[in-house]
């Protein structure tokens, strides 16, 4: 059951989004490239993520990422498509999950989802919305719920950032994912710091009462 909840944890992790102001996109045309290392009872894994995003003509974004344990190696490759409506970013919680969950293998079906909304763009102290949702997983012959809810979704102040990309001014952004399953919960705490014209600067996420720790950090803009 550990082992499935660090999974769900994990799973979580990498649905962080990826538009000017404050925004949660990087401009279109634009390679962002990360590091990342995660910390997990099993010991230190450290990745490299590029992101690329292209607006289509009916005002949808496709962000496309690589991730490699290899500098300068192009990796595992996955996309999502953005839509924009009534003046907010709208992420297909269903379509992340999907995708995540057939690259990790195994049998799962989304049952259910609600959309993850952002404002175009993010301005201080502001309340988002939450989402749910909830997931069939089969574990060694059993079927279980899975449940997540993503809550307490808000901005803070702006704060300066050192990268190795540069200095950028950035709003902060928390939340908690809690993941449910067969009565056991499991909460983290992530926090996000989002650039003009940028986006995803830096992410830290905080899991399993602090067993799991990932930190995301822009490296790289071309």
């Amino acid at each position: 059951m550990k082992r499935f909840m660090l999974f769900a944890a994990l799973v979580l992790c990498s649905m962080a989004a990826v538009a000017q102001e404050f925004q949660i996109m990087p401009d279109p045309g634009k390679k962002i490239s990360y590091e990342v290392n995660a910390v997990t009872p099993m010991g230190v894994t450290k990745m490299y993520v590029t992101q690329t995003l292209e607006k289509t003509e009916d005002g949808k974004y496709i962000v496309t990422s690589s991730a490699s344990t290899a500098e300068g190696v192009e990796g595992q490759k996955s996309s999502l498509t953005y839509s924009v409506a009534d003046g907010e970013y709208v992420i297909s919680v269903k379509e992340v999950l999907e995708g995540q969950l057939s690259q990790m293998g195994g049998n799962a079906e989304v049952l259910e989802a609600t959309d993850l909304v952002y404002p175009l763009t993010l301005l201080e102290n502001l309340e988002l919305k939450p989402a749910t949702m909830r997931v069939k997983v089969n574990i060694q012959g059993m079927d279980l719920d899975m449940t997540i809810s993503i809550k307490d979704r808000k901005t803070g102040t702006t704060e300066e950032l050192v990268t190795p990309a540069g200095t950028f001014q950035c709003v902060k952004m928390t939340e908690k994912q809690v993941v449910s399953v067969m009565g056991q919960e499991q909460v983290s705490e992530v926090t996000y710091w989002y650039g003009k014209g940028v986006g995803l600067v830096k992410q830290a996420t905080v899991a399993m009462g602090g067993m799991v720790s990932t930190e995301l950090l822009l490296k790289k803009i071309e």
